[in-house]
């Protein structure tokens, strides 16, 4: 009876799983995804990058990234996106759930001119719920694992504000 019961949860699961699918967002041009993985930052400023390697964990959830307190652009499986920002302070944050009962989980930077940093946008599923965090990545790790992901269009050039 036990395990009869476990194969129909196992089923059900599963099926709601396909139903529910990945989260999709809006992409750049193959022109502009290749311009971005040329990891470059413009002449005096300082470019962020906040990618999202597939995962199976929150697959179906666009993730957020905030730059300096706003909501800049959602992240889907397999996507990036970078900002072009003056050197200084800058605050990169994602939060989890949703923003009014989620957390906000952010990373302080102090970029330098001509500087680019890498921020991996991971997340899992645990007994709490979903999670979500923005964790710095070593350059070269980045770009072996940006490889599969393609820019997001909404990819903003951010001054101070």
């Amino acid at each position: 009876m036990v395990s009869r019961f476990r194969r129909s949860v196992v089923v059900t699961c599963g099926v709601a799983m396909l139903l529910t699918g990945c989260a999709t967002v809006p992409l750049a041009s193959k022109a502009d995804d290749q311009r971005a993985k040329e990891f470059k930052a413009p002449d005096s400023k300082c470019r962020v990058y906040c990618y999202r390697p597939y995962k199976f964990a929150g697959s179906a959830i666009k993730l957020p990234v905030i730059l300096n307190g706003k909501r800049r652009v959602e992240l889907a499986p397999n996507t990036f996106t970078y900002f072009d920002v003056p050197p200084g302070p800058h605050t990169v944050a994602t939060f989890s759930r949703d923003p009014v009962f989620g957390t906000v989980f952010p990373i302080k930077l102090n970029i330098q001119p001509g500087e680019v940093i890498f921020l991996w946008h991971g997340s899992k599923v645990s007994g709490g719920g979903f999670a979500a965090r923005l964790i710095r990545e070593d350059e070269e790790v980045a770009k072996r694992k940006m490889r599969g992901c393609r820019l997001v269009q909404a990819t903003l050039d951010v001054g101070r504000e």
